[in-house]
Formats: structure tokens, C-alpha cells, sequence
């Protein structure tokens, strides 16, 4: 019978190394349940990059479409630029047309002016001739009269006769009333030509001389006319004498009937030159209505040439007025259009200087996550460490959030503002070159906010990056203690198999770790130290697989599955993963978190015991997630 000393030790050792094996499985599922966490940090991470990679390429894409906007608003305007200086083009064109038409139009107006003035000398000379004629029936009138005073004969006819020169003087008072009126309209005509000739002042010089020149024949007709006016009036009077003179001459008729007989022959002589002379006046008469019909023609063709002297100068300050107003407009649109080039110029360097810096910083990223990743860190004393990084980086994530929130509200206010810009434009084109300096300004503080907020990101990544390798190492160095244990198991098995073989035989569960694979049993004999009959002493084992070998799938999600009676990995394996998704739905879990495509395939694998391969495949996993994590942005 063996000694019970020698049996204690060997039951003693087993009972440490039962006691440090599930210290060490306890270990491992602390470091699981900390994976499980580390890994729905991770997702919630990935899941705001992506968010924010997604903002940051929604704001790249508004900036290109804003960028492509303002390029074809310049298009546009500078081809309707374009298009109104060809038509300014043809308009002066056809401007310098009308102006040489109008040269001619007052070269020829000018030549019927003179026409008229030639007119005018030879009306005026007519009325000399007119004027020396009546002033010849006048004394011959004043010789007949005295003629009468002598013969008193001659007094009935001198009666009869002053009637007729009565109904004449009637009809030369018509005459006047008319010239009168023709003067009349002569000066309302003259007074328009006047003001045409004011407004055409400064493009017709010569019309203006010509038009005083035509003023002064005028003035002259009309003093001329008045000074006719005058001898009528006088006349006029002369001829109330010679009624004065009538009545007296009634009361010398009767010494005056005695001469009747011997004045008779010489009256009738007289009438016979009279009438005479009264043909003369019709003449004249008829020459002085030619004339003036002449003088009305003359009048109506310079009112004429006036009005379209007048419409032509109106028209043509309208033209320079719309001349000037284009070449200020196009001034201006060319003053915007450079502004806005410098602008674009200015801003596609800010871009291409910030494409770079995100370039070189994502460059910097990648080589300092394959630093990360082939570094091997410190091991539990971190592990708290990484616990608090990860509530900074979570901070840091929400104030990154935060900031971008307030960036996207700027960029809205922004482009509110340049639409309200763009709808105020013609109202405010004096403001709009320092409204664009301003929002230029403002864009660059955005820009310098957007850089910041990728240098915050960058920094989150690396960090998180710098926690999954530590956490990494922990596993590894965890699952180094786990071998190191197991190695001392099967060295105690080797010796406690030398013993009888009725021994007690202790079945051990395997480690929930998805990178390492305990033993499945450790079997050790214990020799008894009283009964000779063996006594199996046996922990209870779990019917069901260790589901949480799997990657993506704790504790929670084990005991979901198992609630929905999947408890190994063949029954895992053959669920479809739209099942499983609806499971995962309905259990409120967020499917970007969890994968469950990928189940199955680890699933068969763990089935077939082909852990190794397990393992890359999960290794192979995570490095994709991570190059998709940090992947470079365009």
C-alpha cells in the first residue's frame, strides 16, 4: 500500500493547478468579455469615421458642386457678356449709319435753309417793290385827291373810287390779318426751331447758324410787316381826313358843279390810268400770295427739319445714354469676373495645399498603424489605460461630432448667405467685392476647422489603433499563460499515469478565448487513500459548444442563441443569416456591430476542430476591417 504522504502531494499539485487552471479561464473570460467590449468600441468607432468620412466627402462634394456652379455662372455671364458686346458692336455700327444719314439729312436741310433764305431776300425785295409801288398809288392817290379838292366834278366818282380803295384797303386788311397769322405760326415755328436748334446746339452747329440766319430774315419780315402795318394805320388816318375832308368838300360841291363839266374829260383820263394802276395792285397782289405761299412751304419744311433734328438728337442721347450704361456694366461684370477668377484660384489652392496635408497625414496614419501593429506593448497594467484613452477618444469623437455639426451648420449658412448674395446682386454690386473677400476669409476658417477635425480624427484612429494592440498583446500574452499551464498539466499527467490505473478522472472545460484552444480533458489518477475501489470524480461537462469561439458572438448573443435553441456549431452552421439577423433585430442589437454572414463559416470550422485555421481566418478578418478603417480619403 503506498504512503498517504506521497498521495497528498500529487492531490495537492493537482489542486493548484485545478485552482490556477480557472483562475486562468476566469482570466480569459474577463479578457473575453474586455475583447467583447474592445470589439463594440471598435465597431462604435468605426461606425463614426465613417459617418465622419462621409460628412467630410458630402462637404468635399458641395464644395465641387459650388466650385461648378460659380464656373458656369461665369460661363454664362461671360457669354452674355460677350453676346451684348456684339450687339453694342452692330448697335454702334448701325448708329454710325444713321449718324451719317443724318449728316446728309442736315447737309441737305442746311441747302433748303438757304434755299429758304433766298427766298426770303428775294420776298423782301418784292416787297420793296410792292412798297415803292404803293407808295407811288399813294401820291398819285394824294395828287388825285388834291386833283378832287379842285374839282368838284370829279367828287361822286372820287366817292365811288375811295369805296373801292376802301374794299381794297379791306381786302390788303385781310391780307395782313393773314400775314399775320402766317407770322404767327412763322413765330410758334420759329419758336421750335429754336428749341431744336437748342438741343441739337451741341452735334449741328452750322443748323443752328443757319437757323439764326433764318431767325434774323424773319425778324427783319416781321418788322417789315409791322412797318406796313404802321402806313396802314397811317393811311388809315389819311383816309378819315379825307372823310373830314369828304364832308367838306359836300359842302363846296355846289361850287364845285360848275367845274364838273371841265374835270370830266380829265377824270376819265385819270380813271383810265387808275385802272391802270389798279392792275398793277392785282399784280402784285397775286405775286404776294405766291410769295407767301412760298414763305408757308419754306416754313413747313423747316418745321419739319426741325422735329427731326429733335427726334434725331432725343435719339441720339438715348444711344449714348444705353452706350454708357453697357460699357459700365461691362466694366463691371469684367472687374467681377476677374475677382471671382482670383477667388477660384485662390481656393483651388487652399484645396490642392489641403488635399496634400490629408494626403501626407494619411500617409503618416498608415505607417504608424503597421508601426502599431508589428509592436508588441505592455500587457494588464495598460489594459486601464486603454480603458481611459478610450473614454477620451470617445469625447474627442463627440466633440469632433460636435464641431462638425457646427461645421455643417456654417457651411449652410454660408451658402444661405451667397444665395441671398447672388439674389441682392444688382442692388449691391458696390458691396460685392468685400462680401466675397469676407465669405473667402470665412471659407478659409472653415477650411482651417475642417483640417482640425481630420488631425482630431487621425488622432482618435491611431489611438484606437494603439488600443487594439495592446489589447492584442494581452490576448497573446494570456493565452502564453494558458499553454504554460496546460504545459504543466501534461506533465503532471505524465506522472500520475505511472500510478494504478483506477485513478479519478477530471474532465476540464475549455477556455471561451477565441485565440487559444485549451485542452479538452486532462485526465489525472489519484491513487485512493483508504477504498481500494477507483471513485470517478468528474466535473460536469457542458453538452453544448463553446459558441463564443466564434468571432462577433459573447455572452449575450450565446444565451440569444441558445433561448432560440441553437447550442452548437453544427446547428449554427446550418442557419441561414437572414435568420439569424432577424434574431439579432427582434433581440434589439445593431446588425452594423454584428456580422452574422461570417457564422457560419467559423461555425463548420470549430465543428471540424480546425482551430488553427479559425484563428487566421479571424486574423485575416481583422486586418481587412482595419485597412478599410483607414483607408485614404480623396
Amino acid at each position: 500500500m503506498p504512503d498517504t504522504s506521497q498521495n497528498s502531494k500529487p492531490s495537492q499539485s493537482f489542486d493548484d493547478l485545478k485552482d490556477e487552471l480557472d483562475e486562468v479561464y476566469r482570466a480569459n473570460e474577463r479578457t473575453a468579455d474586455l475583447y467583447d467590449q474592445a470589439v463594440a468600441e471598435r465597431n462604435k468607432l468605426a461606425e463614426d469615421c465613417e459617418s465622419l468620412q462621409e460628412k467630410l466627402e458630402c462637404l468635399e462634394a458641395e464644395v465641387e458642386t459650388a466650385s461648378h456652379q460659380r464656373e458656369q455662372e461665369l460661363q454664362q455671364t461671360t457669354s452674355r457678356l460677350e453676346a451684348e458686346k456684339s450687339q453694342l458692336q452692330t448697335q454702334l455700327g448701325q448708329q454710325q449709319s444713321d449718324n451719317a444719314k443724318l449728316s446728309v439729312e442736315l447737309s441737305t436741310a442746311t441747302t433748303q435753309v438757304s434755299d429758304a433764305d433766298s427766298c426770303t431776300a428775294s420776298l423782301k425785295t418784292e416787297l420793296g417793290q410792292v412798297e415803292s409801288q404803293l407808295e407811288h398809288q399813294i401820291q398819285e392817290s394824294d395828287r388825285l385827291k388834291s386833283e378832287l379838292t379842285s374839282h368838284g366834278n370829279e367828287l361822286e366818282e372820287a366817292l365811288k373810287r375811295e369805296q373801292q380803295v376802301s374794299g381794297e384797303k379791306r381786302a390788303l386788311a385781310k391780307q395782313r390779318d393773314e400775314l399775320a397769322s402766317i407770322l404767327d405760326a412763322a413765330n410758334t415755328q420759329k419758336q421750335a426751331a429754336q428749341q431744336a436748334a437748342d438741343l441739337a446746339s451741341d452735334k449741328a452747329v452750322s443748323l443752328s447758324s443757319q437757323n439764326l440766319s433764318l431767325q434774323q430774315s424773319t425778324s427783319k419780315l416781321e418788322k417789315e410787316i409791322s412797318r406796313l402795318a404802321d402806313e396802314l394805320i397811317q393811311r388809315d388816318a389819311e383816309i378819315a381826313s379825307v372823310r373830314d375832308a369828304h364832308h367838306n368838300l359836300n359842302r363846296s360841291h355846289c361850287k364845285l358843279q360848275a367845274d364838273h363839266d371841265q374835270v370830266a374829260s380829265e377824270a376819265a383820263t385819270r380813271l383810265q390810268q387808275w385802272e391802270i394802276a389798279r392792275g398793277q395792285v392785282d399784280a402784285l397782289s397775286q405775286e404776294k400770295s405766291s410769295l407767301e405761299l412760298r414763305l408757308q412751304s419754306a416754313a413747313d419744311l423747316a418745321s419739319q427739319q426741325t422735329k427731326q433734328i429733335a427726334f434725331i438728337q432725343g435719339k441720339l442721347g438715348d444711344r449714348d445714354a444705353e452706350l454708357a450704361d453697357l460699357r459700365s456694366q461691362l466694366s463691371h461684370s469684367q472687374s467681377e469676373l476677374e475677382q471671382v477668377r482670383v477667388d477660384q484660384k485662390l481656393s483651388a489652392g487652399s484645396a490642392e495645399r489641403l488635399m496634400q496635408t490629408l494626403q501626407a497625414k494619411i500617409r503618416r496614419l498608415q505607417s504608424d498603424l503597421l508601426a502599431n501593429a508589428k509592436a508588441v506593448e505592455q500587457h494588464t497594467v495598460q489594459r486601464d489605460l486603454l480603458e481611459s484613452e478610450l473614454s477620451v477618444s470617445v469625447k474627442k469623437l463627440q466633440q469632433t461630432e460636435a464641431l462638425l455639426s457646427n461645421f455643417v451648420a456654417e457651411l449652410e449658412r454660408v451658402g444661405r448667405e451667397r444665395r441671398e448674395q447672388d439674389a441682392l446682386i444688382l442692388q449691391v454690386r458696390s458691396e460685392a467685392a468685400e462680401q466675397q473677400v469676407q465669405s473667402a476669409q470665412h471659407v478659409d476658417q472653415l477650411e482651417q476647422q475642417l483640417i482640425t477635425l481630420r488631425q482630431s480624427l487621425a488622432e482618435s484612429q491611431s489611438n484606437l489603433e494603439h488600443e487594439r494592440s495592446l489589447y492584442a498583446k494581452h490576448l497573446a500574452e494570456s493565452s502564453s499563460d494558458a499553454a504554460d499551464v496546460t504545459q504543466e498539466t501534461e506533465t503532471s499527467e505524465d506522472i500520475d499515469q505511472a500510478r494504478t490505473p483506477s485513478d479519478e478522472q477530471l474532465e476540464i472545460e475549455p477556455c471561451n478565448d477565441d485565440r487559444t484552444t485549451p485542452p479538452e480533458s486532462v485526465h489525472v489518477t489519484q491513487e485512493p487513500e483508504v477504498a481500494p475501489e477507483p471513485v470517478q470524480v468528474a466535473e460536469p461537462t457542458r453538452t453544448d459548444d463553446d459558441l463564443t469561439v466564434i468571432k462577433g458572438i459573447g455572452r449575450k448573443i450565446k444565451e440569444l442563441l441558445s433561448a432560440n435553441g441553437i447550442d452548437s456549431f453544427r446547428c449554427l452552421a446550418s442557419i441561414d443569416s437572414a435568420k439569424l439577423e432577424q434574431i439579432l433585430k427582434d433581440a434589439g442589437m445593431s446588425r452594423k456591430r454584428h456580422d452574422p454572414a461570417t457564422w457560419a463559416e467559423q461555425a463548420v470550422l470549430a465543428a471540424d476542430g480546425k482551430m488553427e485555421r479559425l484563428k487566421e481566418l479571424q486574423r485575416n478578418r481583422a486586418k481587412s476591417w482595419v485597412t478599410r478603417c483607414v483607408r485614404p480619403v480623396h
